[in-house]
């Protein structure tokens, strides 16, 4: 398992539920982490980087969502509630297609900001 902390006291990916736990409790702001079977969801999760599912929460949910008082169709809270909200609140009246880039595949531009976000996330260690 990975545990990665997008908001806390040191944002990045850890190992063990214990080091995770170090960064987010009593972290003054709300803090924002998250576990994943895979090293590159949770590096997504801390880059904020669109992942197939925010993709398809996006574009094809966030309406129904917002009908049913946030909730899915089944009556549950949506997962990440607070990051569609703001993602539908930025994109009002701009016409954006989004799309999933998998990670480490070539395209330039990924992992130019693959590279950085990494790179980002190692300072924030020192």
């Amino acid at each position: 398992m990975f545990y990665a902390v997008r908001r806390g006291r040191k944002t990045g990916v850890y190992h063990i539920w214990n080091e995770c736990r170090t960064q987010v409790d009593w972290f003054p702001a709300a803090a924002r982490f998250k576990k994943f079977a895979t090293e590159d969801e949770a590096w997504a999760f801390v880059r904020n980087s669109v992942s197939p599912a925010a993709s398809e929460g996006i574009t094809n949910r966030v309406k129904g969502w917002k009908k049913n008082g946030w909730r899915t169709s089944t009556g549950k809270e949506v997962i990440n509630k607070e990051d569609f909200v703001e993602l539908d609140k930025l994109t009002q009246g701009t016409d954006i297609q989004w799309m999933h880039i998998p990670g480490h595949s070539g395209f330039v531009g990924n992992e130019e900001a693959d590279r950085l976000a990494r790179e980002g996330a190692k300072k924030s260690e020192d």
